[in-house]
């Protein structure tokens, strides 16, 4: 069974099942993933919510900043190109 991941990022929610993460599962059905999951599952977020990059507001950019390891200048590069 595939798992599917929801990530907050500022105003909007991302779901995200494309990654087939495989989820350890606890006695009580709480998914447990790993850091770099996580890591990769917020990464994909911030990509998502910047392909918007006119509905984006400053807790978005920081947490895109945050989620791809990018200082504001590389962010900006980033986004320039785009």
């Amino acid at each position: 069974m595939s798992y599917t991941h929801t990530t907050k990022v500022g105003r909007f929610t991302v779901t995200d099942g494309g990654l087939n993460a495989k989820a350890r599962t606890l006695n009580d059905g709480t998914h447990v993933l790993t850091y770099e999951q996580v890591a990769e599952f917020e990464r994909r977020a911030a990509i998502t919510v910047l392909r918007d990059i006119e509905l984006v507001q400053g807790e978005e950019l920081k947490f895109a900043r945050k989620a791809l390891d990018m200082s504001q200048p590389e962010l900006a590069e980033y986004l320039d190109r785009k």
